[in-house]
């Protein structure tokens, strides 16, 4: 081995915060795919730098510089594939290129919302240029909607209006503060300078007559209007923000049992009467919101010590929690559709397949979550936000599981639990239970997987009735024991190994290791596999949406055959989706063709060779409110 290639192997590998083998960013062998499974809310802004250097480095041309263009609208995006996130959104702007950023900035509101727009102007490190470029875009849009409005109201039809007047600065407003003076921005930009006093007057009448005619549950509720509010159309945020306002009840004191109907915080004023039985209503016939918040939000109001939920909290929770769970089922069938599309299209006509019976026969296992179990770490460093995330999507994953693991969640510390959740009827109830479980203690990673080998083996399982395996950790496992002592072997290849043993003690071949998700938490920048890790994936932060992608791209049960490991030794694995296709399969989402398409118009720079077939494009609006 020469000297570069002794450096070389040495940058790809390092020991874990628990002295775990694992790898380096450079040792993933695609920093795009890297920066993908590190896009967690606690990442540094330096190792962000880092990782976000080194995918512009190896970015050698148009297309991929594109694709980080387009990841940084997946982490934004509240829906199809994406994680939801602000924060690191805003971060990536402020680290890719101006000119592109530019020429998509208008996109923002789609995937998120209008307050981004907003909150990227508090952000010291995004350009002058790109914040003038969103007040400016607000601008236009509040002269689109007042003109809608004045058209409407002279047509006496009901106006088509956008959510912007609805998170527009008010004077006196944290954005309207020394240092911003949003409003005060706005108003010049609207009215002119000439006049200061008549602008913010004329702007305060603008922002007010959109949002009354917004009719929004906020000015609903400013306007004691509580009665007129319809639950169905009230946003999962909202809910959860004023849910005590809407159940009429006291922030301080219980309801009593003689005010049940009522609630304790307005008990005489009808129309707050009236909003508490609409939401008992609207609660009983499963139509509340909740899709858009992320499971652990619900799964930290269940578990709070100092303050129980009400009866009606608590169902509350609860239906919002079945909104989720069934709004990324919806999500797994329509990718499972999709695919299925997908093979029909690529057999042809010709085939001899286009019965349904032959083509289930011909297509690959679907990757559902049929045959699922989630690791869930509950170790000392998950403590706090990491640690519900992990919780609330280990209890998701348990109930859209196929029956014979239905609500079943091993989690693992110092030592692992086999918790059975069937018991439990409802959320809150469930992520008690989970909080009960043992918890703070080592990253005993390799317990939990010899505790699933030891039933393989006792059981002597045929390979296809072994589950497949997500773990929601921070990824900061114990030392793997004796083996690595000699060698250098990484939790993944050591699980490979083990199956390997364990097959030829009970069938004398080699089992081969089931597929594998590993779903980071925490930005520890410690990576299990590589991108090209066969019947593996790596995904990351609290959005429950990324769950469609475990069933896209090739069969959960593939074909077995030998491969390569890291380490030069061969092992038997399944084929199936490696971290690279899975960032590739999010990435090529058709949700984001709208950004593709934006960047064409970019004249200069990296992108200024950029194209993009836009043949049967249509731009769906999914403000989100």
């Amino acid at each position: 081995m020469s000297a570069n290639a002794f450096v070389a192997a040495m940058d790809k590998r390092q020991l874990g915060e628990n002295g775990a083998a694992e790898l380096t960013a450079k040792g993933v062998g695609n920093a795009l795919v890297a920066l993908f499974f590190e896009l967690v809310r606690s990442l540094s802004d330096a190792s962000l730098a880092t990782l976000t250097k080194a995918a512009l480095t190896e970015a050698s041309d148009a297309s991929s510089y594109a694709d980080l263009i387009v990841l940084a609208f997946q982490t934004r995006a509240t829906r199809g594939m994406g994680k939801g996130e602000k924060a690191l959104f805003y971060k990536l702007l402020a680290l890719l290129d101006e000119k592109a950023i530019l020429a998509t900035l208008h996109l923002v509101p789609h995937f998120g919302y209008w307050k981004d727009f907003l909150l990227l102007q508090e952000v010291p490190s995004i350009s002058a240029a790109v914040k003038s470029k969103a007040l400016e875009l607000m601008c236009e849009q509040l002269k689109s909607d007042s003109a809608e409005l004045e058209a409407a109201e002279k047509e006496k039809s009901m106006p088509k209006l956008s959510l912007c007047a609805k998170y527009a600065p008010r004077e006196g407003s944290h954005f309207d503060k020394k240092g911003l003076e949003l409003a005060k921005k706005l108003s010049k930009a609207l009215f002119g300078e000439a006049n200061e006093a008549a602008s913010k007057r004329k702007y305060r009448k603008l922002v007010s007559s959109l949002n009354t005619a917004l009719n929004t549950t906020e000015v609903l509720m400013a306007a004691n209007r509580y009665e007129e509010i319809e639950f169905s159309r009230v946003s999962s945020l909202c809910l959860q923000r004023y849910r005590k306002a809407f159940l009429n009840e006291s922030l301080k004191t219980p309801v009593p049992v003689n005010m049940q109907e009522t609630g304790n915080r307005h008990p005489h004023d009808e129309g707050r009467v009236a909003a508490r039985k609409a939401l008992r209503a609207a609660i009983g016939k499963k139509v509340v919101n909740g899709k858009q918040l992320f499971p652990h939000e619900i799964v930290e109001k269940c578990t709070r010590h100092n303050k129980a939920l009400s009866t009606l909290e608590r169902e509350l929770m609860h239906a919002q929690w079945e909104t989720v769970r069934e709004s990324t089922r919806k999500a797994m069938e329509e990718a499972a559709a999709e695919r299925e599309q997908a093979v029909r299209q690529s057999l042809g006509e010709g085939s001899g397949l286009a019965d349904l019976a032959s083509l289930k026969a011909t297509l690959p296992k679907p990757i559902d979550l049929g045959k699922l179990v989630a690791l869930v770490d509950v170790s000392g460093s998950m403590h706090g936000t990491p640690m519900m995330v992990a919780i609330a999507l280990g209890i998701l994953v348990a109930e859209l599981s196929a029956p014979a693991f239905r609500d079943r969640v091993l989690t693992f510390e110092s030592k692992p639990n086999w918790v059975d959740l069937s018991g439990y009827a409802c959320i809150e109830d469930k992520a008690k239970a989970l909080q009960r479980a043992p918890w703070g203690g080592s990253t005993n990673f390799e317990s939990a997987c010899e505790k699933i080998l030891h039933v393989v083996e006792t059981e002597k399982l045929k390979p296809d009735d072994v589950p497949d395996l997500i773990v929601f950790s921070d990824m900061q496992f114990n030392d793997a024991g004796v083996a690595r002592k000699t060698t250098w072997e990484t939790h993944y290849e050591r699980l490979v190994r083990r199956f390997e043993e364990v097959g030829k003690r009970v069938r004398g071949e080699p089992y081969p290791a089931p597929r594998i998700i590993f779903w980071n938490l925490r930005g520890a920048m410690g990576f299990p596999v590589d991108a090209h890790a066969p019947n593996t994936q790596m995904l990351s932060g609290f959005s429950p949406s990324l769950m469609k992608l475990l069933l896209s791209g090739k069969d959960l049960i593939g074909d077995e055959k030998e491969v390569t490991m890291p380490d030069g030794k061969v092992k038997v694995v399944r084929e199936g989706p490696t971290p690279e296709e899975t960032v590739r399969k999010a990435l090529d989402d058709s949700a984001f063709d709208s950004v593709r398409l934006a960047l064409t118009g970019v004249k200069e720079g990296p992108l200024a060779a950029y194209s993009f077939a836009t043949e049967g494009f249509e731009m769906v609006d999914i403000e989100m409110d």
